[in-house]
């Protein structure tokens, strides 16, 4: 009797225990999927954060030179009543550059912001240009290929063939998928 006792024990306690292992692997898989969440979350901020800090700061940067430079027009025209029509035509020259001129100040925001992927995909890939760096940071923050091709301003389906290209430079096969390629890199 006490044999069969403590062999019902002896099954009851590993019952038990086989339970809580159960059940710590399934606290351990919800932590797990909770914690993957917020990682897509966070990484979908750090893009929405990206592209507004670099829309942000181009547009600051831009307004802050074109209104410093047409105030020191301004003020020299004042200054000089006889050469405002001159002052005027400058600063309409002036104004009309700063719009067609290329400024590049997201770019090296970007730049800045994924400095240590960048370094880290050189070393793995020393054969990858700036460009090539770039899309790479873009397709890992998630953008799609229409947002990089106005960042790029280009047709969406350049970007298309850049990706291809890109694809090949990595040695990528077609069933890999590039965007988890990319996140994979630290």
């Amino acid at each position: 009797m006490a044999k069969q006792k403590k062999i019902f024990l002896e099954k009851e306690r590993k019952s038990l225990e086989e339970q809580a292992e159960k059940h710590r692997q399934e606290m351990l898989l919800e932590k797990q999927k909770q914690l993957e969440l917020e990682q897509n979350k966070l990484r979908e901020e750090i893009k929405n954060k990206t592209i507004e800090l670099a829309t942000k700061a181009k547009d600051d940067d831009d307004k802050n030179r074109i209104l410093q430079t047409i105030n020191e027009k301004i003020s020299e025209a004042e200054s000089n009543p006889n050469i405002l029509k001159l002052k005027l035509g400058e600063i309409r020259r002036m104004v009309q550059n700063y719009l067609e001129t290329e400024d590049h100040t997201f770019e090296i925001q970007m730049d800045e912001l994924h400095q240590e992927f960048f370094k880290a995909m050189k070393k793995r890939f020393p054969n990858l240009s700036i460009y090539d760096l770039r899309l790479c940071a873009y397709l890992k923050i998630g953008l799609n290929s229409k947002e990089m091709a106005d960042i790029f301003q280009v047709l969406p389906s350049s970007i298309n063939v850049s990706r291809s290209r890109l694809r090949k430079k990595l040695n990528l096969s077609p069933d890999e998928d590039l965007y988890e390629f990319l996140n994979s890199i630290e």
